[in-house]
């Protein structure tokens, strides 16, 4: 899934951390590894690590979009795909799959993303100018 705040979600991986691994990160660790990835990304990338904030610009994005999100991922928690998806502008569709952010897609996925993308790019399903043909005949 894509994640809504990149702060946000270093934390929760933090919570994670805690709650599951039973480590016992604090704050201020969190906090200062957060600043040095901030000076690494900007003295490599020449960008700000924290200006990564979908959350905070989909409600000016129009163009169609699917998000995914796997039930079990362990990186990236579902809720920020559909915070995403309920703040988009446009046209979009939000498709929950089981398993974790690596493992394989079932079929119905790729249905349902063909069936979106036929739908925002107003494609005719495959056969149905066919359809039509016999039908007139």
């Amino acid at each position: 899934g894509a994640f809504a705040d990149v702060r946000r979600l270093v934390q929760e991986w933090a919570a994670k951390a805690r709650s599951e691994g039973g480590l016992q990160v604090p704050s201020v660790l969190v906090a200062g590894a957060m600043r040095m990835l901030r000076r690494a990304v900007r003295a490599r990338a020449s960008y700000d690590v924290f200006d990564l904030q979908p959350l905070k610009v989909v409600g000016s994005c129009y163009a169609p979009a699917l998000f995914v999100t796997a039930e079990a991922d362990p990186v990236v928690a579902p809720h920020h795909s559909v915070e995403l998806q309920a703040g988009y502008a446009g046209d979009s569709n939000l498709v929950r799959v089981p398993g974790d952010n690596v493992g394989p897609r079932p079929r119905f996925l790729l249905d349902s993303a063909a069936i979106f993308l036929q739908g925002a790019l107003r494609v005719e399903a495959p056969g149905a100018a066919d359809d039509g043909a016999a039908a007139g005949a």
